[in-house]
């Protein structure tokens, strides 16, 4: 009886190790299809936020061209390109020299689809 008792508890111990070795398996298994979901959500995300930023790029461009075609629409300093054949000389002092004005640079791109 003590021989069967002891073979048992060893029988047992082995069953033991084995169960926890599955669940633990298990445990690792749910992590991992969660992550997975996870990362697609955050995938998706960053393409929403991608098209939200082309859009205000596009925006700001779109400003920056209203506010140049403004500037030369109000100030006689500047005149368009166009203009600039059919103004008549008022004066012979030249007009005043400003800088050129500094290209529109794109955002930095972060992720290309």
């Amino acid at each position: 009886m003590d021989s069967f008792l002891q073979r048992e508890r060893e029988e047992l111990k082995t069953r033991w190790s084995c169960v926890l070795v599955l669940l633990t398996c298990l445990a690792m298994i749910l992590v991992v299809t969660h992550q997975g979901g996870t990362i697609d959500s955050q995938k998706n995300l960053i393409r929403v936020l991608w098209d939200d930023s082309k859009q205000l790029n596009k925006i700001r461009i779109q400003d920056l061209v209203k506010q140049r075609e403004k500037m030369y629409a109000t100030d006689p300093h500047y005149a368009a390109p166009g203009d600039k054949e059919k103004a008549p000389a008022e004066k012979a002092e030249p007009a005043p020299q400003h800088p050129p004005a500094q290209p529109v640079k794109p955002a930095r791109v972060l992720l290309q689809t």
